[in-house]
């Protein structure tokens, strides 16, 4: 063998070590997302948790469901916010809104589609703002998005529960409110609003 050759033997080498090494790194941070996400959607206890670092954890876990969307999806959120309350609500919320913007908000032939997640603390509440760049929602049906059992893709299985759940935890669960806001042709944005710390 000339040294040449070998010296691309281990240049291929290294390249393949280093590329199993980044897969067994991802793989290891979704098995720690699914697991973490899970029992906070099985349990109702309230504990302290970074609000950042729970929103990507969140969407790790549903990575799956939307990589052949070519949705970018931007977070704006400070790296050190904390909250005390319920994870798995939270967790929840953000599912729901990104699947159902997902699903709902894109045509097909759009280029380039994003959703943007915001959270920041005001005085003693947490604001969270979920926005896409789609097509906005009829006015006719943003009256009715958060009733159950209402949707507009009942003929691919849609139940029409998604976004009544996130109603049901906001302002329950979480004690806060929800509103949409949309236009035609101008996207919509979800804003929610709830105490810092949930009794």
């Amino acid at each position: 063998m000339k040294k040449s050759d070998f010296d691309n033997y281990l240049e291929t080498s290294n390249q393949a070590a280093a590329l199993i090494r980044n897969n067994l790194e991802r793989t290891a941070e979704l098995v720690r997302s699914f697991k973490q996400i899970s029992v906070d959607q099985s349990s109702d206890e309230q504990r302290t948790f970074n609000v950042n670092e729970y929103i990507h954890q969140t969407l790790t876990s549903i990575h799956n469901a939307i990589k052949q969307t070519d949705i970018e999806i931007k977070i704006n959120c400070d790296a050190d916010l904390v909250l005390s309350s319920y994870p798995g609500a939270l967790s929840q919320i953000i599912t729901n809104l990104v699947l159902n913007a997902s699903i709902h908000a894109f045509d097909n032939a759009q280029n380039f589609k994003q959703i943007e997640i915001t959270a920041y603390r005001e005085t003693d509440m947490l604001n969270m703002t979920v926005t896409d760049n789609g097509k906005g929602i009829l006015p006719q049906v943003k009256q009715k998005i958060f009733d159950p059992f209402f949707t507009t893709n009942r003929d691919n299985g849609g139940s029409g529960l998604g976004l009544n759940i996130v109603f049901n935890i906001v302002t329950s669960q979480l004690k806060g409110e929800i509103k949409c806001d949309s236009e035609l042709g101008h996207g919509a944005k979800f804003s929610i609003k709830f105490p810092f710390n949930v009794n």
